[in-house]
């Protein structure tokens, strides 16, 4: 066989011998067969063979990473759904039948609006419409499960068009421990807001925990109430200190409902002592008239509970208005306290005061002397004041 293809529109030539034999003559014939588009055929055939083979080798590659994808799918820890124009759950992967405790079979035979509590049948058409326009969407809902558990999930949810068709693509994670981790808390959060509340004036819990600064204001009219017990010392020294401060506590508790009734302030107690201010952090007109309620809610108090506990305790009452400071000190323990002048006048009408009665300073007298009786004590020596004129509630008017 001769074969010529080096040169433009050569050709494939077969090439045969036969001897002959002739008178006298020997010689051979030589024939030529044109064998060209065989050849190119087969040229052909072999590239095309070559090509399907690759072809092959990458169709396989391929096929190997589809099934790696959707082995990953169906193995994934989030829930994954395919779902249709219509609502009909085209897909799903093994960790949604996990997390909604179906077989596989079930949930290709239900629609979204069966296990999402988001969704109706009308509503499912309405948000085809959104996510459509808007390309995906993130949003927080309930599953229902078999069991009729309700489950809490995020939804990651993605339109796509794939050959033609219109699909929805939800990316479901089961959101139950960060919702048990969100409520425990937020009610870490509340009671330590509660224990809060229990030191500082709500107004003022809210600027310390969203200020840095210093908390201090000045209030031009307020009134400061001081109560003690008459003679604590001495019943101290009687009592065991378990019934001591049983018996402290139920006091100071029913004048905390009283504090919180009339729309005071409880500043502190100290020992035996309990201070309380009216018109802050809230300014009020009636602020010294609101303590005189106060004043006597407290007797009324104290007289129930000596006939409850037959006891006999009675209180020091002492009242005075004006002005004073207000705000926050420290940073451990911190209390929300009060300075000025007529603070520590308020403290020395209690301290010179008389056991079972209320005394209050002239500036008190004269904001509350239109609606409630007083008797005029006259001068009394006021350490640290001097001379003062004072006043003894004597009733309502």
């Amino acid at each position: 066989m001769w074969e010529d293809v080096t040169q433009p529109q050569s050709v494939v030539l077969s090439i045969s011998s036969l001897p002959t034999y002739g008178k006298d003559i020997q010689g051979r014939l030589w024939l030529f067969n044109d064998i060209t588009d065989k050849y190119l055929a087969q040229q052909a055939l072999a590239e095309r063979t070559t090509q399907l083979e690759t072809a092959n080798e990458q169709l396989e590659t391929v096929n190997d990473a589809l099934r790696f994808t959707q082995f990953s799918i169906d193995r994934a820890a989030d829930a994954i759904f395919w779902i249709g124009q219509d609502g009909k759950l085209l897909y799903v992967n093994y960790a949604a039948c996990r997390l909604l405790g179906y077989p596989l079979y079930d949930l290709l035979s239900m629609k979204i609006h069966e296990i999402d509590a988001n969704f109706t049948a009308q509503s499912w058409s309405e948000h085809w419409q959104i996510l459509k326009q808007c390309g995906s969407l993130c949003l927080e809902s309930y599953h229902r499960s078999k069991t009729g558990t309700r489950i809490p999930v995020e939804v990651r949810i993605s339109y796509l068009e794939f050959n033609g068709k219109e699909y929805n693509c939800a990316f479901v994670r089961d959101i139950t421990e960060r919702k048990q981790a969100e409520k425990a808390l937020r009610w870490e959060q509340e009671k330590a807001d509660r224990l809060l509340l229990n030191i500082l004036p709500q107004p003022i819990a809210e600027r310390l925990k969203q200020e840095t600064c210093l908390i201090a204001d000045r209030f031009a009219d307020v009134t400061i109430l001081f109560a003690d017990i008459v003679g604590f010392t001495d019943i101290s020294a009687r009592m065991p200190p378990a019934q001591l401060v049983f018996l402290l506590n139920q006091i100071f508790s029913r004048f905390d409902q009283l504090t919180e009734k009339h729309g005071l302030e409880k500043i502190k107690t100290i020992g035996d002592a309990y201070m309380i201010a009216s018109g802050i952090p809230t300014p009020r007109q009636d602020h010294a008239e609101a303590m005189i309620e106060m004043a006597l809610d407290m007797q009324i108090a104290i007289a129930r509970f000596n006939q409850f506990q037959d006891e006999n305790f009675c209180l020091r009452i002492g009242i005075n208005s004006g002005p004073v400071i207000a705000g926050v000190i420290g940073t451990k323990k911190f209390i929300y306290d009060l300075w000025g002048d007529a603070v520590n006048t308020a403290s020395r009408m209690e301290s010179h005061g008389i056991p079972d009665k209320i005394q209050v300073t002239e500036t008190t007298y004269k904001l509350c002397k239109d609606k409630f009786l007083f008797e005029q004590r006259g001068q009394i020596l006021v350490k640290g004041k001097g001379e003062m004129t004072t006043y003894i509630f004597i009733g309502r008017k």
